[in-house]
């Protein structure tokens, strides 16, 4: 069992070492601002490639889209196990014979995610965002490309969470190891990784208010625009750009260094600078790249060593996919103009450092929190005889999670026994 931990240890942790060191070197390669404006100028050649238009447009709709549907299966596990808790201790509840609230949450969640993005492709054919009708104001070239990324993760999103609903609801539950394996704390995790790697993102947007390389160089874009793109643009009232006296609207590009340190006041942003989309629409660090990482947290419920959930071909197959995913988004934001490369460095960093704490540091608090809230509830615990360096060792353990609560020498059993008998199982 030792090997077989050590082996999943290796499988999970030693990639993201790897992946760890090489965004800690391209982050300081780029973080003088001489490297990352050239860096940027070298990713942004790859939209001359038609191809790649389609790729960088599938990865801006996947990255806003997949991280709700993981969320949502972590919630769900949530709410299965808050509905089975009801049945076994409180099995005399009007909610613990009635499963239909929780199929009336899983549904009707389903039918706002299905209509939401139903509606997000379709406004996409009517949208104007300063340049057009048909003209996507991020890419300054026709939605279509932005289409097909949207029709894509449709295509796989779909199958995956109606599926993964039918089976959270109907099949996880009856497993014969459900309350053994707690998935519950699992998607706990994932939930707090969520909340605490997007709560640091956000605030460092709001914080640094660094913009996004494609307002840096506004100017240069809107000189090569056709003069009907350029009419309607002046005339739509968007601040892509910073001000320019000879236009009289915000068509130049934005002067001076912006390295990630710069802190651009966010009390008091410049009136003649863009105008952001939102409080916290800005470039340092990635909520791109986040999010996928976030989504790779899916894997948090397949893969646990200490509930013999170990790695298999498999499992070791989607989580390195999902990883690549992680990395070609990291890419694709660049490339679309979006990001700098510091930006996407930073947040591969404090995804896997955040993912890091999940893993160990809230399972362990998470499980603390258990056993302490059974023994206030005086829920028994069991009894494991061991033996350890040659000597006789009780064990008392959580029946639910198998976690060992206390270690005793046989010879103090006795007194722990008087002691706290109301938290022992008894057989």
């Amino acid at each position: 069992m030792l090997q077989t931990k050590r082996t999943n240890l290796v499988f999970l942790f030693i990639p993201c070492l790897i992946l760890f060191a090489f965004a800690f070197i391209g982050f300081v390669i780029c973080s003088p601002w001489a490297m990352e404006l050239k860096a940027s100028q070298f990713f942004e050649k790859g939209l001359n490639y038609e191809w790649l238009k389609y790729v960088t447009q599938f990865y801006s709709r996947s990255g806003n889209t997949d991280l709700i549907m993981v969320l949502a299966f972590f919630v769900m596990i949530l709410i299965i196990y808050h509905h089975n808790y009801y049945k076994v201790y409180k099995s005399g509840s009007w909610y613990a014979n009635h499963k239909w609230p929780v199929w009336t949450i899983f549904i009707g969640f389903c039918i706002i995610w299905f209509s939401y993005n139903l509606y997000q492709l379709v406004s996409m054919f009517y949208k104007d965002k300063g340049f057009g009708i048909g003209i996507d104001n991020e890419l300054i070239d026709s939605y279509k490309y932005k289409i097909v990324g949207q029709i894509i993760s449709m295509l796989y999103q779909y199958p995956i969470l109606f599926w993964g609903t039918w089976y959270i609801g109907t099949k996880l539950e009856k497993k014969k190891d459900f309350f053994y394996q707690g998935y519950w704390v699992d998607a706990l995790k994932g939930i707090l990784y969520f909340a605490t790697v997007y709560l640091t993102v956000i605030l460092m947007k709001i914080f640094m208010g660094r913009p996004y390389y494609f307002n840096i160089i506004f100017g240069d874009l809107y000189s090569k625009l056709s003069p009907e793109m350029q009419n309607h643009y002046l005339a739509s009232g968007q601040r892509f750009g910073d001000y320019d006296v000879l236009t009289n609207s915000w068509t130049a590009n934005m002067d001076g260094d912006w390295p990630w340190w710069r802190v651009n006041n966010f009390l008091m942003r410049d009136e003649n600078s863009y105008n952001p989309g939102h409080f916290f629409d800005y470039s340092f660090p990635s909520g791109h790249v986040v999010s996928s990482f976030c989504t790779t947290s899916i894997m948090m419920l397949f893969i646990n060593p200490n509930k013999n959930r170990n790695i298999t071909g498999p499992k070791a197959t989607a989580l390195y996919l999902l990883v690549l995913n992680a990395i070609l988004m990291n890419f694709a934001t660049v490339i679309m103009r979006w990001h700098f490369v510091t930006d996407t460095m930073f947040s591969i960093i404090i995804s896997i450092l955040y993912f890091i704490m999940a893993w160990f540091v809230i399972e362990k608090t998470v499980y603390k929190a258990i056993i302490s809230w059974k023994r206030r509830k005086n829920i028994p615990f069991e009894l494991n005889v061991g033996d350890k360096n040659g000597k006789k060792i009780v064990y008392l353990v959580d029946y639910d999670t198998k976690r060992i609560v206390k270690i005793l020498q046989t010879e103090k059993y006795d007194s722990f026994k008087e002691r706290y008998k109301s938290y022992i199982q008894n057989n």
